[in-house]
């Protein structure tokens, strides 16, 4: 067991080595290392590198469950071996294992893998053993676990390590260059500079780089915190136009910070182990830049290395030939930025703000858990000079703070916030019944913020009761005021009322927003008897409804039966479809030909295009000269030419040959070896190196250097008295194999002013970068289902024309989580239904929405739709009619309200009850909420 330092660009990774032959047992264990605990559910991933030997590296779960190799990769439980993947032997692989109870499920590279499950029915896992066999090294690195308190998920797939934060990437910073003992990451803290950004050095033969792509700009400034571990620890700092490096920093250089355009120029001595602000002021129309150190103008219109149009882009790098130093970043911004509020989140939280104010308060309240009506907030407050000052309260059930002001006073003013949102107020209490507010501020310069009052109020609900005894009856009146803080309620006008003992028709009125209750008791007086009504219409007449006609209206078939059954008709079954294009939306792809998509018939597709990306850049290789074309360069040795400076890229001149020409304007020119592009590849940037000498007049001497390809070759730099490599990138290429196959080049010396000199070359070679193309399909589909529907199912049939995996997914409007209903690789025709409920429709606008997504591939491809469609059963139409055929008996509809007049057939006019009529309503129903009114003249 040991750790090795750097293996496939991982770095101090563990080497487990076990000398036990495998055993038959699956849970034999010879050499390993594992770790305890007992989670019920939650993430374990890894990376883990493997040689192919057959069982010889298993990672076990439990005692049962493993992943282990023969040839391809395996999950084992309940003595089932389930196939994942073929064999990644000699390469690192991720994987990442999600479980809940005994439902799990495995992801090899971020691909999923399979669903599967635990031995044994088991469902907490208690132990994870990396084991190893028969003397074969098995590698891990980045273990990581969920319930970790410094976890997160997919930490570990960051090639850059785990300290690296994952803003930086998602806000367009890359990482170009992280080689073996280098690295970029975050350290803690420095004085008041937090999060800040570490990049170490510790080889001579390699580097490390970041950079960031922003907006073209003609002019502005870019600013940055800067300090270095020593003041040889050279750092430089390029900003471009395109592939144009148009301004060269080059700080820590032989304990001198620099300038470059065509030499080194002095801006100050190097410092180490401090802080600097460094900010850039620059301006395309005269191609200059000023430079400020801690305020400090210390160079005024330097010169751009090359002329720009519009800058676009920054980079920080270490220097190869320096080892053995860190240098640290912070508050990198730019002057056309828009601020961002507070700041949060943000990477560079104090954009270059070096006076901060960050004060949070607490203050408790008792009866805190009583029903809160209202709060109101008062604070007065000010700052001694204009600084940009928040006042937030933090709301506990979301866990955020909710902004209150946001402004700039210096003189006292008062901030004002009332909260009568009666559902939200509990979640601005803790559970120990605390308030929380923050005054959050920043400013370039020094300030103190006065706070003269913090003011809360918190309103109860208050219950008023008054009970009277009225014992005399006739007309009685009221009013009331009742005073409280917030202005009051009251009736200022005399209300009246009448008691009477033979009903009771009190009327009782508030006009308080708040909720009044009137209970009223009595007690029967002797003498008093209730009086029923009674109507002496004949039995045998019946009942009419009058002012109600008939009407029709529509319901989905689940509630048909709240209604007359023999007065309603189905509608039938029907489709709907997506329209073409208008309901797609492609995030990778394009729609190519519309096609009929209700039915699944074989004919008619709707074809939709790949979409196009492009991979990032990598080096393929290197060529050499191997055919002279032209040899006129005959002061050196002899032809063959190509066979004196065709030396491998570290052998320099490994047969001592050269060749060397004084004349001016003479050629010499050579076919170069070819290298295979991978298919669906082209060269993107071409790097040529040459190891050259200019003497006698080197000064005024250089060489011109052209190419089989348009935009490779250049004039190279005269004054070069040594033997010196050279060399020049040439990027926004888009050449191909062809183009590579057929490459030569042409160097020619170059005199200026007459001054003859010579030029001899030792070595030639040339590195070839190439970028993939890849294509993919990434898009949704929503439409609208028509009202009054009741949904089905949702049927399917798609493919691809080139076998790749693809997903499809159906969207849940309730939980905004994506569920997938098909993943799948090959050819063929996809077909099925999902039976569609309540979620996976919007409530609002009965929208159903689907997503299409398929990984990367470098063939193009189509994706062919034959059915794309909902089938759901379309609205009853009903009759609203009233039964009146028995006599004395009205059947009404129910679920809906109905306002009906009593009348008497016999009288053909509404009934006027007098002492002694009455009549009887008798409902009858199966609903538990049924309610009946019945009012004499509008009066309830």
């Amino acid at each position: 067991l040991e750790v090795v330092n750097v293996l496939d660009g991982h770095n101090n990774v563990v080497n487990i080595t076990g000398s036990t032959n495998f055993a038959a047992s699956f849970d034999s264990r010879s050499l390993s290392i594992y770790d305890t605990f007992s989670q019920g559910s939650g993430t374990i991933e890894f990376w883990g590198y493997f040689y192919d030997s057959p069982y010889v590296n298993q990672i076990l779960f439990n005692n049962n469950t493993q992943i282990f190799h023969n040839g391809s990769f395996y999950w084992r439980y309940d003595d089932i071996d389930v196939f994942m993947v073929p064999g990644l032997f000699g390469q690192w692989v991720h994987f990442e294992i999600i479980w809940s109870g005994n439902d799990v499920d495995v992801y090899i590279n971020g691909t999923k893998e399979i669903d599967s499950f635990w031995s044994d029915s088991d469902t907490t896992i208690t132990r994870i053993d990396f084991m190893s066999f028969d003397n074969s090294s098995f590698y891990v690195d980045g273990v990581g676990f969920s319930w970790d308190s410094d976890y997160d998920v997919g930490d570990n797939i960051n090639s850059h390590g785990k300290e690296v934060i994952t803003e930086l990437e998602n806000n367009g910073w890359t990482i170009s260059l992280i080689d073996p003992y280098t690295s970029i990451g975050i350290s803690g803290e420095f004085n008041s500079h937090k999060k800040i950004l570490n990049i170490t050095d510790d080889t001579t033969t390699t580097g490390a780089s970041i950079y960031d792509l922003f907006q073209e700009q003609t002019s502005g400034i870019i600013e940055w915190y800067y300090k270095v571990t020593s003041t040889s620890g050279t750092v430089a700092i390029r900003i471009y136009d395109g592939g144009t490096e148009c301004i060269t920093l080059i700080l820590s250089n032989a304990g001198n910070d620099q300038w470059y355009s065509g030499g080194y120029n002095f801006i100050k001595p190097a410092v180490a182990d401090t802080w600097q602000h460094w900010k850039i002021d620059f301006d395309t129309s005269t191609d200059t830049y000023d430079i400020y150190v801690d305020g400090v103008l210390e160079v005024d219109d330097a010169d751009f290395r090359n002329v720009g149009v519009a800058l676009d882009k920054i980079q920080f790098e270490s220097y190869t030939a320096n080892a053995d130093y860190s240098f640290y970043l912070d508050a990198i911004s730019y002057s056309w930025d828009e601020p961002i509020e507070f700041f949060a989140g943000s990477y560079n939280q104090h954009s270059n703000k070096e006076a901060l104010i960050d004060f949070v308060i607490e203050i408790p309240f008792n009866y805190y858990d009583h029903e809160v009506m209202q709060i109101n907030v008062d604070s007065r407050q000010f700052t001694s000079i204009l600084a940009n000052m928040s006042f937030s309260v933090y709301n506990f059930t979301s866990s955020s703070w909710f902004l209150i002001d946001n402004d700039k006073y210096t003189s006292e003013t008062l901030v004002e916030y009332d909260v009568i949102d009666f559902e939200g107020i509990g979640g601005l209490f803790d559970s120990s019944g605390n308030m929380r507010f923050k005054y959050y501020g920043f400013n370039s310069s020094e300030f103190n913020l006065k706070i003269d009052q913090l003011n809360i109020t918190i309103y109860f609900k208050t219950v008023l009761e008054y009970e009277i005894t009225l014992k005399l009856l006739g007309t009685w009146k009221y009013r009331f005021k009742i005073d409280v803080g917030l202005g009051g309620e009251s009736i200022q006008s005399w209300v009246y009322f009448n008691v009477v003992i033979q009903q009771p028709n009190f009327e009782g009125i508030s006009e308080s927003k708040y909720t009044t209750k009137w209970v009223l008791t009595s007690v029967e007086t002797t003498g008093y008897t209730v009086v029923s009504y009674s109507d002496d219409i004949t039995p045998s007449s019946s009942w009419d409804l009058s002012g109600v006609s008939q009407r029709d209206f529509y319901k989905h078939p689940s509630v048909v039966d709240n209604y007359l059954l023999d007065n309603y008709t189905a509608q039938g079954s029907t489709y709907e479809s997506p329209a073409q294009w208008g309901d797609f939306g492609f995030t990778k792809g394009a729609g190519n030909t519309v096609g009929e998509l209700e039915t699944n018939n074989g004919a008619n597709y709707a074809i939709i295009d790949a979409g196009y990306t492009t991979a990032p850049e990598s080096l393929l290789g290197t060529i050499k000269p191997n055919e002279d074309i032209i040899t006129n360069w005959n002061e050196g040795d002899a032809a063959p030419h190509w066979s004196k400076i065709d030396e491998a890229p570290a052998d320099m001149d490994g047969d001592g040959g050269k060749i060397i020409e004084t004349g001016n304007g003479v050629d010499d020119k050579w076919n170069f070896d070819t290298i295979v592009i991978p298919a669906g590849s082209f060269i993107s940037r071409m790097h040529i190196y040459i190891r050259m000498r200019i003497g006698d007049n080197s000064q005024t001497t250089t060489v011109y250097i052209t190419t089989s390809l348009a935009g490779v070759g250049d004039y190279y730099d005269d004054g070069i008295t040594l033997w010196t490599w050279q060399d020049q990138a040439f990027s926004g290429l888009s050449f191909s194999q062809a183009d590579l196959d057929s490459f030569w080049m042409n160097v020619e010396p170059y005199w200026v002013g007459g001054l003859q000199g010579y030029i001899g070359i030792e070595a030639v070679y040339v590195e070839v970068y190439t970028t993939q193309e890849a294509y993919s399909v990434d898009y949704i589909a929503t439409w609208n289902l028509p009202e009054f529907v009741l949904e089905e199912d949702f049927y399917y049939d798609y493919r691809t024309t080139f076998a790749i995996d693809t997903d499809l997914d159906i969207y849940n409007w309730d939980t905004t989580v994506w569920l997938e209903l098909e993943s799948n690789t090959g050819v063929g025709w996809y077909t099925g239904s999902y039976a569609l409920t309540d979620p996976y429709i919007d409530d609002g606008t009965d929208r159903v929405r689907i997503r299409f997504q398929s990984d990367l591939t470098t063939t193009d491809f189509d994706m062919e739709l034959d059915q794309i469609v909902v089938k759901y059963i379309d609205h009853y139409l009903i009759s609203k009619k009233h039964n009146n055929s028995i006599s004395g008996y009205v059947y009404m509809q129910t679920n809906i309200t109905e306002t009906i007049g009593l009348g008497s057939s016999e009288y053909l006019i509404p009934t006027t009850l007098n002492e002694g009529d009455y009549f009887i309503v008798d409902l009858q129903t199966t609903s538990d909420n049924a309610l009946l009114k019945l009012y004499d003249d509008s009066v309830l």
